[in-house]
This record gives structure tokens, sequence and C-alpha cells, in this order.
């Protein structure tokens, strides 16, 4: 007999677990305190983009799948899938939400369930932190690490093959683990402890964020030397039987922009510095500004002030490819502020995925591609999406009177050069290029 599970936190870790689980035959029961994503999930809708689960929610719920505020008493397995920020201010992480979750749990399970955590920790913090909490309710808690390790756009496709990193706090809880995963048909990978399973998802993480990191490096050293970083990381890469340089870019989303400050914070507190994650984070967010310096430099070389000029964003989500509506460590939160701080009143904006409702949000007006760009100065393309590859830029540019500035981020246009040079008035330029 499958164990109900309850998982607490609806989000994109929580809900693209409980897709997979309802797949296979779970009886699950969502908790979420948020009580408009509560009324969309009972009526079938997702909150958000994430291809592949849409049709199993709006299956399952009401039959295996149950929405609730409060945690049950009746599961066998808790999953914690709660947001853990890290608060740059304070510089430290953020782990109130999860405290609270692992409370509630505590309070109303029995002592043969299984509390699973889900949620990115500094290394520790389930020992130090969780386990505490369990222990004021229960003699022998079960508690286990699990990480959640998929990308957004793929999260569903990727939880229902990856292997399952688990690390527990006694054999007990490793063994009910092992068999959960196992009833749901995955490999597990069981470590000795849960400081092992808490760092296993840091260090994948940050070594993602350092590896991008050095092609924004690259691309930093190219545009000082008045050379294209693509073209010379394509050389680098063709045919050579070494580690793939990666392209130069935003490196953004929920994971590779805090992660790496979780395994410092942990790692800070035990004396030791971990120099080379902390600089490749701190070169990523310095892009930002970087693309504002080389954006502004252009336009005073025209004599214009960045105040004057009509600006255009597209593409709010973090990415294109895969699709996703996910605004989290998107380079959009850092730039908008900037162009605001530089004068800039009038800010048009177009996404393919994100919703009208929410550009508005960020003080912008949205508008079509095309309106977009046949009436800006200045230009943002911020992600890949795959619908860029389609749209007819050069009729748009065509329409566009200005001296443009177009910054592509990801370089979706780089294939169209000949566009730029038919157009003496646009200046197209990205990262490293």
């Amino acid at each position: 007999m499958k164990p109900i599970i309850s998982i607490v936190g609806l989000g994109y870790v929580g809900l693209t677990l409980a897709a997979m689980l309802l797949d296979r035959g779970f009886i699950v029961q969502g908790v979420e305190i948020n009580k408009d994503v509560r009324e969309s999930l009972s009526k079938g809708e997702i909150p958000f983009k994430e291809p592949g689960i849409g049709n199993i929610i709006k299956k399952c719920v009401g039959h295996t799948f149950f929405i609730q505020k409060e945690v049950p008493v009746d599961s066998n397995v808790y999953f914690v899938c709660v947001a853990t920020p890290y608060d740059n201010m304070l510089d430290k992480p953020n782990l109130e939400a999860l405290k609270v979750a692992v409370t509630q749990i505590a309070k109303r399970k029995n002592n043969d369930s299984l509390v699973v955590i889900r949620s990115t920790v500094p290394v520790g913090t389930s020992r130090s932190e969780l386990l505490p909490i369990l222990e004021a309710y229960h003699q022998n808690p079960r508690l286990a690490f699990a990480p959640e390790r998929t990308i957004q756009g793929k999260a569903f496709e990727e939880v229902c093959v990856l292997p399952q990193i688990i690390g527990a706090f006694n054999d007990q809880s490793l063994q009910q683990a092992t068999s959960l995963f196992s009833q749901a048909g995955l490999k597990t990978v069981t470590v000795s402890s849960l400081e092992v399973a808490e760092l296993t998802k840091l260090i994948c993480n940050s070594y993602t964020d350092l590896i991008y990191g050095y092609g924004n490096e690259i691309a930093g050293i190219a545009e000082t030397l008045g050379l294209d970083a693509h073209e010379i990381i394509d050389a680098a890469n063709m045919d050579y039987p070494r580690p793939k340089i990666f392209k130069p870019g935003h490196v953004g989303g929920s994971c590779l922009t805090k992660d790496p400050y979780h395994l410092k914070y942990a790692l800070e507190k035990k004396g030791y510095v971990p120099t080379l994650i902390a600089e490749a984070r701190q070169l990523n967010e310095r892009l930002v500004n970087r693309i504002i310096g080389r954006v502004e430099q252009r336009f005073n070389n025209l004599g214009l002030e960045m105040s004057q000029v009509n600006t255009f964003i597209s593409g709010f989500a973090y990415k294109g490819i895969p699709e996703t509506s996910d605004l989290r460590g998107a380079i959009v939160n850092d730039l908008v502020p900037l162009l605001f701080e530089k004068g800039i009143k009038n800010i048009k904006g177009h996404d393919f995925v994100v919703d009208k409702s929410i550009i508005t949000q960020y003080k912008v007006n949205p508008v079509d591609l095309e309106e977009g760009i046949a009436n800006a100065q200045v230009i943002f393309i911020l992600n890949n999406h795959h619908k860029y590859t389609q749209f007819n830029l050069e009729q748009s540019l065509k329409n566009n009177n200005n001296d443009v500035i177009l910054f592509d981020l990801w370089g979706v246009f780089r294939e169209r050069t000949s566009i730029f040079e038919k157009y003496k008035n646009v200046t197209y330029i990205g990262v490293g290029f």
C-alpha cells in the first residue's frame, strides 16, 4: 500500500513533485498558505508556466489531490517545499517559513511519519535548526533531506527521472525515504548524513554559477580588448576534447542566485571562505551594471542622455528555453530600477509568457514586440525564447527612424547581423560583443 503524502508549499518545487507522485498513483494532500494559489489549484488551474503538470493536476484535484491551508494529521510522509530565500541586506538566509512549516508538521504528525526537507538550506540546517523542533514533540523523529534538483521549464520531466539523493537522521528515516522514492519508480542515491545531502545540492548549483561566471569573465576581457567573446569561445570549443566553455550571459533563476550564498554562509560560520564561489557570484551580479554602462556610453557618444531615450524591454522571465514564467533571479529585477535611477520615465515591456498584469507591476507599460522595437531608442532583449527566431526583426527596425541601440543579452539575433549592417541607425551589442 502506498503511503499518503503531504506536500507543504505548492510553488514550483512542491507542485511539480505533487504532479509526479499523483501520476504514479499516490494520494497527495497539498498545503499552501496563499489563498489565491489554493483557489486556483482547487479549480485545476496552475498559477505559473510549467509544462507537463497541468493535465495531471486538473484530473486529480478533488480525487487524489486535496488542497488545504492546514497541515493534515493523517499523512505518512510530509515533504517541505517552502521558499528559503537569502536576505542580502542582512547577509543571512531567511528560514522562517521553513521553521514554521516544520513546527506545524511536528505538532500534527504521528511518531511514525517521515519529514522530508526538499527546500534548499545552508549545510547543517536540518540537524541544528529543524531536528530540535521535531524532537520537542517526538522522542525519535523521522527526518530526511532529499534536495530538489530540477530546472524550470523541464521540472516535471526531470523530477520523473533524476536520481533522488537522500540523507537522513537515522536508519529508520533513510529506509522510509528510500522506500517511498522506490515506490515512485525513482533511482535513489543514499548518502551518509543530512549534511552530505544538503551540501550536494549546494555544490551543484554553485558549480553551475561558477562555470557560467567564467563565460562572463571572458566577455569582460573581450569587451576590454574590442574582441568578440562568442567568436573566441566558439573557436576554443570547436572539436576540442576538453571541458566546454560556456557562453556569457545573465545567470538567473531562484537557485543559482541564492545557493552560493547559502553555501558561503554555512562555511564562513566554520571559518572557511569559499573565495572562488563568492567571486563568481559577485562577477555575475555585476553584469547588469556593465550592461547599463555600455549602453549609456554609446548614447553619450551620440550626444544623448539616457533619461532622454525611449526604452523597450523584451524578456521578463529569467530564461526563455525551456519556456518559463519564472521571474525569480531575472535580470529585469535589477535592470528596471537602474533605468529608473537614470531618469528614464517611460519604459515599455514585453514577454512571450509572463502576463501583462505582471509586467505592469514593474511600472512598465506592456506592448507587443513589434510596437516596442519599432518605437524604441534602446532595446533590451533579455532572454532566449524560441519565438525570437520567428520574429520579423527587419520589418520592425525598418519602421524605426531613431538612432537605436539593441542590446541582446543572449545573442538571439547574432545570426542576423546582415540586418544591422543594412540599418546603419542600429547599433547591435551584447555581452562580450
